[in-house]
């Protein structure tokens, strides 16, 4: 099924799709693991959820603000 929208422009809208996004912290905590999502253009979306939960980390990890820690040595 195709996920694309038409903007009031009459433009096609971007969609933003990720599939098993998992993210460590570099002391073993597991902040993130096997998130799913779609973003569809042209609509709000709201992450939600408990303080702690990962929002941040998500969008960070999304935009390519946080990397896999490196392996040391």
């Amino acid at each position: 099924m195709s996920q694309t929208r038409l903007l009031s422009s009459g433009a096609e809208a971007c969609v933003l799709t990720f599939e098993n996004v998992s993210w460590t912290a570099p002391n073993g905590r597991k902040v993130l693991g096997g998130v799913n999502g779609v973003v569809l253009g042209g609509t709000v979306t709201a992450i939600m959820g408990a303080s702690g939960a990962g929002k941040t980390t998500l969008l960070q990890t999304l935009g390519g603000q946080v990397f896999p820690p490196r392996p040391c040595c």
